[in-house]
């Protein structure tokens, strides 16, 4: 389950949330959960460590909530760039929303290197523990997205809308593996064109399919 902060976080200044907020990115983003350090985000900070148990429970409290807002971010990009181009066929929207994610991770390094931490992450109990709050904004939009491809007749009334959702986000996670396995967080924007064709290729096999003609 992830957690809030405590209210007496959402009581601090939006300078001083954003300097823990930056602090915690900076930690997460370049170590493993298990060597991160709440003593790191602290010396960064310079707010007593006392006072980061006052606005969140613990490290894994605070670590969560990182991965939440980098969560909640990209959902909040995907569902401005889908509501402008939702005249496009699902396939069409998809490929689109795919390339987006690419330039997210670009214009946000800060939060593609704590999911690339997290991606790394051996912890199997923590990482699900995570996913599932994770996973239910993913299928909430992309739940959207099937049922309104349905109504337009882009995709089958009689195809599992659960199945389609689940193809889709295990074509999203595809792609971030891909980019995250390949590309330093840092020079990701340099690849662009080679992720695009990743999946453009990953599209045009779901469309498509295997078979030879």
């Amino acid at each position: 389950m992830i957690r809030l902060p405590k209210k007496s976080f959402e009581k601090l200044s939006e300078e001083k949330k954003s300097t823990i907020i930056n602090a915690a990115l900076a930690e997460f983003g370049s170590h493993s959960y298990h060597d991160s350090s709440l003593n790191n985000i602290v010396k960064i900070t310079k707010i007593p460590k006392g006072s980061i148990y006052q606005y969140f429970e613990d490290k894994l409290d605070l670590y969560k909530y990182i991965l939440m807002l980098a969560t909640n971010e990209k959902i909040c990009f995907f569902t401005k760039e889908a509501e402008i181009s939702k005249e496009l066929s699902i396939f069409e929207l998809v490929k689109m929303l795919f390339r987006k994610g690419i330039q997210f991770a670009s214009m946000h390094p800060q939060f593609a290197a704590v999911g690339n931490q997290f991606a790394k992450e051996t912890n199997e109990k923590l990482k699900k523990e995570i996913l599932q709050g994770a996973n239910e904004s993913g299928e909430s939009f992309f739940t959207g997205l099937v049922e309104a491809a349905k109504l337009k007749g882009d995709i089958d009334n009689k195809l599992n809308t659960k199945a389609c959702v689940q193809m889709f986000m295990t074509l999203n996670q595809a792609v971030l593996d891909e980019m995250l396995k390949n590309f330093e967080i840092e020079t990701i924007g340099l690849h662009e064109e080679e992720m695009y064709e990743w999946v453009d290729q990953l599209l045009d096999i779901l469309i498509n399919g295997m078979k030879s003609n």
